[in-house]
């Protein structure tokens, strides 16, 4: 409806549609297409032909060129362009629905209350950072793979827990972050059974094993960024130069592009032009704040315990207005969650925040959940309802549906929402 804003981002050339309904189908999955989404898009045609593609995992664009490989069998009035945009909504729009009722039934695995999982599902739904699990970004499927290995990890079946979360690390770097999950649960079961002798050494290497698996799709990423610009380009002429990165000590062509072409490192975006950013970044960060402290002051006995079943430490009793989410030890999320926020605040492009947060963890919506549940009764929102709403509440609700417009409207026309 809006001429798209003139962005100063990755816009590669792409082929020209091959006839109406091509151009049609393009049209209308444009406002998918823009900032990340073009590279990934990019991937999924060319392969990873550049090295600044690196700083972008394999596994969303490697389906969309599988599933677009598929749409060009039965169809040949789409340009494989089209194919792999159409791929790509396929994929997400299906994954964000399978990630929702995930988040829903680990909900329910959790807190074992159906007003609460619809809650917490409902927000994923309408979530601040929605625009990104609609379009050709990693959100819809980190987040499915992520509910997914924290369901099977919650039953205890941790090898299959461990395939999730492989999957995750091949869909983000910040997947490999979920081996923590695995390594704080086979503690907590060792703790637990009071596994003790060579029965325990079995334990932790059957789980360094698990957290292995979680690790190896980031290590052979890498190689193969190694293999492609280290060894195979350079092997017929000597004396062409492999790239600088390739003589580290651990040369890792991911961790050197998000370095030297996207600027990351320890407070290295903190400039005044980027206050904005940080503006559109706080919400998330504060609804995380407002949450933590909560949950510690009522379970401070898990700082000292770090969460687990330590003798003497027992579970506090929960009053008519706590908060639902401070029922539960939820010290293991908790830490992820805050490990994640400040590290973005401190390493990355800060605008990411909301959206890594949204995908990377079930706690935000346990939060808003939380401070909505003694409002609504029946699962019906109107003005009554509204006026019901605790502060803390409207904040959230407020925050939700603003940034769901807003950042939808502002990202589809390549305006600074990414």
């Amino acid at each position: 409806l809006a001429p798209d804003h003139k962005a100063d981002a990755f816009q590669p050339e792409v082929s020209p549609p091959v006839g109406r309904i091509d151009s049609i189908i393009r049209s209308t999955l444009d406002g998918f297409h823009k900032w990340d989404a073009k590279y990934f898009v990019y991937i999924a045609e060319h392969g990873y032909e550049t090295e600044n593609t690196f700083a972008f995992f394999p596994l969303l664009p490697t389906s969309c060129w599988g599933i677009a490989s598929a749409f060009r069998l039965v169809s040949h009035v789409l340009s494989f362009h089209t194919c792999c945009l159409l791929s790509a909504y396929w994929l997400n729009t299906n994954a964000f629905i399978w990630a929702a009722v995930a988040i829903y039934d680990l909900t329910m695995l959790v807190f074992h209350d159906k007003k609460f999982a619809f809650l917490a599902s409902l927000c994923f739904s309408c979530n601040p950072a929605s625009i990104f699990f609609s379009s050709c970004y990693t959100e819809s499927l980190f987040a499915l793979f992520l509910f997914k290995g924290l369901i099977s990890l919650l039953h205890n079946k941790m090898g299959l827990s461990s395939l999730w979360f492989a999957l995750a690390s091949c869909t983000r770097s910040n997947g490999t972050i979920n081996a923590g999950f695995i390594a704080f649960y086979s503690l907590k079961t060792a703790l637990d059974n009071k596994i003790t002798g060579l029965d325990l050494i079995k334990h932790f290497l059957k789980h360094f094993i698990y957290c292995l698996i979680v690790l190896v799709p980031f290590c052979l990423f890498n190689l193969y960024g190694y293999v492609k610009f280290c060894t195979k380009y350079y092997e017929k002429d000597p004396n062409i130069s492999p790239p600088v990165w390739c003589n580290n000590s651990l040369p890792s062509i991911y961790n050197y592009i998000q370095k030297h072409n996207w600027g990351l490192g320890l407070f290295e975006y903190y400039k005044s032009r980027k206050i904005p950013n940080f503006l559109l970044a706080l919400p998330v960060v504060f609804l995380t704040a407002i949450s933590i402290f909560p949950y510690f002051l009522k379970r401070y006995s898990e700082i000292f315990s770090l969460g687990l079943p330590f003798k003497g430490l027992v579970n506090p009793v929960m009053c008519k207005n706590d908060l639902i989410f401070t029922s539960r030890n939820l010290f293991c999320f908790i830490c992820h969650l805050a490990f994640l926020v400040t590290f973005a605040l401190c390493f990355m492009h800060v605008e990411v925040v909301t959206r890594m947060a949204m995908s990377s963890s079930p706690l935000p919506y346990w939060f808003t959940a939380s401070y909505l549940y003694p409002c609504i009764d029946d699962i019906r929102f109107d003005w009554n309802t509204w006026k019901r709403l605790s502060t803390p509440a409207k904040f959230v609700v407020v925050y939700f549906f603003s940034y769901f417009f807003i950042g939808t409207v502002l990202h589809v026309n390549f305006l600074p929402w990414t």
